[in-house]
């Protein structure tokens, strides 16, 4: 396989049903920054600029961990939504951070190759 070409999804027999075992690409440490967005309803999330295939070699859910700001940690997902990928920001990072919706910070997300 060559770099850039999305990872096969492999199926598994599982008892009676069909499961599917993704393989990641691992990029290292991605840094950027976002603003903490707030849609309707309850939650917060930042954006993942880059593009989630080219990066991880998958456009499903990605299991990460993150940074937030250097020193807030998060074991979450990069969440496929509406042609992009979230990172979910819950209201006790926000606190800890002392931050909201509109506000700037720098996050930094590796793949959990725990949870791969």
């Amino acid at each position: 396989m060559s770099v850039g070409t999305p990872a096969p999804l492999l199926p598994v027999r599982a008892s009676s049903t069909l499961t599917f075992m993704v393989e990641y690409r691992n990029p290292g440490t991605i840094t950027f920054e976002a603003t903490i967005e707030k849609p309707e309803g309850p939650g917060a999330f930042v954006e993942f600029p880059f593009s989630v295939i080219d990066t991880f070699g998958v456009k499903a859910r990605v299991p990460v961990r993150a940074v937030f700001d250097g020193s807030v940690t998060y074991t979450g997902s990069l969440a496929p939504y509406g042609g992009k990928h979230l990172l979910g920001v819950r209201k006790d990072i926000q606190e800890q951070l002392s931050k909201g919706p509109g506000d700037r910070v720098t996050v930094e997300v590796r793949l959990d190759t725990e949870r791969t």
